[in-house]
């Protein structure tokens, strides 16, 4: 039985190493984060800052070395090892990541692969199923017809929308993106996120969106947390932290964007 609570899910001094000895590398450093039903996270940062690290843990794809990660207060490494626990927290906490050529099989349809969470985590069986798979591609601005087709017969951004598709199916409770806008083009960038901040507002779905690129990520989320080689330098608001930015990697990220756009505004 869930226990009703307004944290849904809590990173309680998270820590990731990876090797052993000298060769030991800490990828995160003791991290501590809440999301709750209808909140949305960003956690910017740049390659090797922690920020996969960390989504992965939230989702129960790696095993914290210190520290734990709960799900409406039951520890998501007890629950993963029951099978009855680990479909409850596959049906509530879902995890879309950038690479969608190797997270399908390119050997079965694009229908087959948003269908099977609706059956392997929800009631739904045949037509009322498949009528679920429908609707929610048509929210994502996708045809139907289109699952029929193989992974690589269809676009990058078709692709990633079907990506999004499968973790939204099962209407989950958190949705965990990670770079899922990073390797699309400009335009297709902004259509998927709007679609993220759109559908997951719309079910009330508590966002932890990644990225590099924050104010991609502060379009999407009301709050950031931005992190520099495994720690968590500065939180706040999105707004804030695009105003008034305090610590000097925060700065430099916004610095960089601002030089990109200059260039792309003259070129």
């Amino acid at each position: 039985m869930s226990v009703m609570t307004d944290v849904l899910v809590q990173a309680v001094g998270i820590s990731r190493t990876f090797g052993h000895g000298r060769t030991a590398h800490p990828a995160l450093h003791p991290t501590d984060l809440e999301i709750g039903p209808g909140t949305s996270l960003g956690v910017v940062g740049e390659s090797g800052s922690g920020k996969s690290t960390l989504s992965r843990l939230l989702v129960g794809l790696d095993t914290p070395s210190s520290g734990r990660v709960e799900f409406e207060g039951r520890n998501v490494v007890e629950l993963l090892s029951t099978q009855t626990g680990r479909a409850d927290f596959r049906r509530a906490v879902q995890f879309v990541g950038q690479d969608t050529t190797s997270t399908f099989d390119p050997l079965r349809t694009l229908r087959d692969a948003v269908l099977q969470p609706v059956l392997r985590l929800t009631g739904h069986r045949g037509a009322a199923a498949n009528r679920l798979v429908d609707e929610t591609l048509e929210r994502l601005g996708l045809d139907p017809a289109l699952g029929d087709r193989k992974p690589a017969q269809v676009s990058g951004g078709q692709r990633q929308r079907f990506s999004l598709a499968r973790g939204l199916v099962v209407q989950p409770q958190v949705l965990v993106c990670d770079e899922v806008v990073s390797a699309l083009d400009v335009s297709v960038q902004g259509r998927i996120l709007n679609l993220v901040k759109d559908l997951c507002a719309e079910q009330g779905t508590g966002l932890v969106f990644v990225s590099h690129g924050l104010p991609a990520t502060a379009f999407v989320a009301r709050d950031l947390v931005v992190m520099q080689s495994g720690r968590i330098v500065e939180r706040g608001t999105s707004e804030q932290l695009l105003s008034a930015p305090e610590h000097p990697y925060t700065q430099s990220l916004l610095a960089a964007y601002s030089r990109g756009k200059r260039v792309q505004e003259t070129s």
